[in-house]
């Protein structure tokens, strides 16, 4: 299985969890699904120059991948 590069999104979520994680108060405490509503509004709240730095990552990880699995194709 070859897994597809991440999107824009997906690479702001990765970052965002980091971080979260390191502010959570208690250990434990963590909800991953309020986890993701909350990436999601505030994903949804950036401006396209705050979001310019995830589309940059995601285009360099496609290149990547592209370079790596040439004959990939999308199949779900």
């Amino acid at each position: 299985h070859i897994p597809c590069p991440r999107n824009a999104y997906f690479c702001f979520r990765s970052e965002y969890v980091k971080v979260e994680k390191c502010v959570s108060t208690r250990p434990g405490s963590l909800d991953l699904t309020a986890m993701s509503r909350g990436t999601a509004d505030v994903w949804r709240g950036l401006s396209d120059a705050e979001r310019a730095p995830y589309i940059r990552m995601a285009q360099e990880e496609k290149a990547a991948h592209t370079l790596k699995y040439h004959n990939y194709r999308y199949a779900p």
